[in-house]
């Protein structure tokens, strides 16, 4: 009786060391090295316009030299595609996130005809309303693309981490790097969806990547 009462205090306290042990394991949130983190993206479309808006955290200055700067802001980037560019033409936005209500003016991309703003918050729903006006004046609701399947971006780091650790570890020897995290749009081929990229960038410029599907946890490609 007192050995079977021992063998379930120990099965009682291993089991509690074991929920303690992954309670304290970091997060890439909290990661030192991390640089830049696009957690969600969230999709629309309406009236000739495609509308994304990326949120997350990233280092303030943004700068890809290796070394991941200590100051980090959170963002929201709006931005709009149009069926058809007009240059010049200028846009307005408004829409709550977290409860709060921002606005403000639009500026396009002097190259890849797209509009966009940015503001300084995480956006941290399951879905946005965003209230365009100028050029043209519509509303559109943005979906996250993120789906009960999808891993996360800790899940995503850990197995691009497991498939590129021997060149990181060699190269880490004599280089600082630092992490980027973005969840984006397929880039391999026509099928859509979106992929979790993780790259590791050292001084050098060299760099180790993974594309991770989010729902089999497939390695896509790695280099």
């Amino acid at each position: 009786m007192k050995k079977r009462i021992a063998i379930v205090l120990m099965t009682v306290i291993l089991t509690a060391m074991a929920f303690v042990f992954i309670a304290c394991v970091p997060s890439i949130w909290q990661n030192e090295r991390l640089s830049e983190l696009r957690s969600n993206v969230f999709v629309g479309e309406a009236d000739g316009y495609r509308v994304v808006a990326v949120t997350g955290i990233r280092e303030n200055p943004f700068k890809i030299d290796g070394i991941s700067n200590p100051n980090k802001i959170n963002f929201t980037v709006i931005t709009l595609t149009p069926e058809v560019f007009t240059f010049g033409n200028e846009y307005a936005f408004k829409v709550q996130i977290n409860g709060t209500e921002f606005e403000g003016t639009m500026t396009a991309h002097p190259f890849n005809q797209t509009i966009s703003a940015e503001i300084a918050v995480l956006a941290d729903v399951n879905e946005l309303t965003v209230q365009i006006t100028g050029a043209s004046s519509f509303s559109v609701t943005l979906t996250s693309v993120i789906t009960d399947e999808f891993i996360d971006a800790d899940k995503a780091f850990s197995i691009a981490y497991d498939r590129l650790s021997s060149a990181i570890s060699e190269r880490a020897a004599s280089q600082q790097y630092e992490i980027f995290i973005r969840l984006i749009e397929n880039p391999v081929d026509a099928s859509g969806g979106f992929r979790w990229y993780v790259a590791f960038v050292f001084e050098d410029g060299t760099t180790y990547a993974a594309l991770i599907d989010p729902i089999s946890m497939e390695i896509l490609a790695s280099k």
